[in-house]
């Protein structure tokens, strides 16, 4: 793909759209701009775990930092599914 320096969209999720969202969420904390897409229409209080699944894009300038947060997510949700057990 052929950019010419300039930023592009660079996928950092595939998951529920239950997650997308609170991804979503801790990347605006971050400063860090993204785009929910194909996240279905329901509501997110509506079998979030059953929806298509959703994506999280982010601008190639941010695609290190939100990765960062993206496995940090992940590391503390089964740090938390492990302390349950």
């Amino acid at each position: 793909m052929k950019n010419n320096g300039e930023p592009y969209p660079v996928e950092v999720f595939t998951g529920t759209a239950w997650e997308a969202g609170l991804l979503k969420s801790m990347l605006e904390d971050n400063e860090i701009p993204s785009v929910i897409n194909g996240s279905g229409t329901q509501p997110l209080n509506q079998s979030p775990v059953n929806m298509s699944a959703a994506k999280i894009f982010v601008s190639s300038d941010d695609f290190d930092r939100a990765g960062e947060i993206v496995h940090d997510f992940f590391s503390d949700m089964h740090q938390d599914n492990r302390e349950e057990e």
